[in-house]
């Protein structure tokens, strides 16, 4: 019946209904294609007289459109979210019940601890925002794809989940093999947080697991696929429970990628370049991931992108487009005496 169909569709628009791991529902192009694909099938059936009429022909497509599915983050927002991740933060710890090395019980009151997010943690939504890579392709992401004499990241790789396991693969398109540009500010971090993590694999020892992954679990294996979107979350409800106005949207992980997308086109960076960073095959792809709500408003955050990229810095290059990091991050910027020479060091 036509209403089955129907009720199959929209079930195909709802959160949870995709098979890849991916928030959301799928597009209206997807579930186009899945009617004209069970159309046809059953267009055959009625040449064959084996159901008297097609039901998908009373069918209508009902979709929300890209845009209007879209979630991330204004200039502002993204501004005042990596302003906050720098800083630390304070956890309440209830009262409880400790044993101890006598195995005498006592109690403990209510406390709180001061921390900090961890350093890879911040640079996963650094690079996010400032190049638009998919969640995959961060995860994905080994010492040896940077390129730290010019400031880019080869993409040539993601992770997914398959059969509940994390595997990383090759892109299935073309345009996904692409060189992606990032700011000086965020060169200087990696190359420290480089260094760190092959301090912490000799100090592991012969247990560590890892591949020269970027981002990692303690073993030094590859970062758990939920990591980023759970940190993600902590860290916006963490922003949203300080702050009593301006509260920032709880979008998802992959909103940083929709993100990074609207401060190009903020920043005046034309679609087809944008598309390439992206790793779009068509521009057309692109378009529909752009908010044509987001406005220059932000000057902090586009300066980032201006500074970022040699085709930006052709466009605006003035003192106060370079002053990104110092305005934003000036106090969280490693010492320069503690960071390496220009040259990477060695991958473990």
């Amino acid at each position: 019946k036509p209403h089955t169909i129907n009720a199959f569709f929209r079930s195909l628009t709802k959160d949870g209904a995709r098979k890849d791991g991916k928030s959301g529902g799928y597009s209206k192009g997807s579930i186009t294609k899945t009617h004209n694909v069970l159309s046809s099938v059953l267009r055959t059936a009625t040449e064959w007289e084996i159901i008297d009429r097609n039901p998908c022909d009373k069918v209508r497509i009902q979709a929300e459109s890209t845009a209007d599915k879209l979630k991330f983050f204004t200039p502002e927002q993204a501004a005042a979210f990596l302003q906050y991740i720098e800083q630390p933060y304070t956890v309440r710890v209830g009262g409880h019940t400790r044993i101890d090395d006598t195995g005498k019980a006592y109690t403990v009151g209510d406390y709180e601890i001061t921390k900090n997010l961890q350093e890879q943690i911040k640079l996963l939504f650094n690079l996010a925002i400032y190049t638009g890579l998919w969640k995959g392709e961060l995860l994905a992401l080994k010492w040896s794809d940077i390129d730290f004499q010019r400031n880019v990241v080869q993409v040539s790789k993601a992770v997914t989940v398959v059969d509940g396991k994390q595997v990383c693969k090759t892109p299935k398109t073309k345009s996904s093999y692409r060189t992606v540009s990032f700011p000086q500010f965020l060169a200087a971090r990696l190359k420290a947080l480089q260094r760190s993590e092959l301090e912490q694999r000799f100090q592991f020892g012969q247990g560590w697991q890892g591949e020269d992954w970027i981002f990692i679990q303690d073993n030094g294996r590859m970062m758990s696929y939920s990591t980023p979107y759970e940190a993600f979350q902590d860290a916006i409800r963490r922003y949203n429970g300080k702050a009593a106005e301006d509260q920032l949207p709880l979008i998802p992980f992959h909103g940083l990628r929709h993100t990074s997308a609207t401060l190009m086109i903020a920043s005046r960076q034309d679609v087809k370049t944008a598309s390439s960073r992206l790793g779009h095959a068509q521009a057309s792809a692109t378009k529909r991931g752009m908010s044509a709500k987001t406005r220059p408003s932000s000057q902090i955050v586009l300066n980032g992108f201006l500074e970022r990229d040699s085709d930006f810095g052709e466009k605006e290059k003035s003192l106060e487009n370079q002053g990104f990091s110092l305005e934003l991050l000036g106090g969280f910027e490693p010492p320069t005496s503690s960071l390496p020479s220009d040259k990477s060091p060695p991958s473990p």
